[in-house]
């Protein structure tokens, strides 16, 4: 959702795909930078994926605090226990 709704195509553990969820969280969270050092100098890079994803939750969490949730699919079935099977994120606008 941060990238318009296209999916990206790049590793989030190789460097090119790295540097383009980095790019897409700076338009979020102006303390990327900050954070992803503490981050990399803290922990294996193993981890740091882990990291990225968590960001990105957040980020897309605190937008949807501000703008509003979606799901997909925009009607969800239920589970067995009257759960629904959906995905929500934040409307990004």
């Amino acid at each position: 959702m941060l990238n318009h709704g296209r999916p990206l195509i790049s590793k989030k553990s190789e460097l090119t795909g790295f540097n383009e969820r980095k790019l897409l969280l700076n338009q979020h969270f102006v303390h990327t930078e900050n954070a992803l050092s503490e981050i990399i100098a803290q922990y294996p890079k193993a981890l740091i994926d882990d990291f990225v994803d968590a960001m990105v939750l957040a980020v897309i969490g605190h937008i949807g605090m501000q703008n509003g949730f979606e799901t997909i699919p925009e009607q969800p079935k239920k589970d067995s226990r009257g759960l629904p099977m959906e995905i929500v994120y934040g409307r990004v606008i």
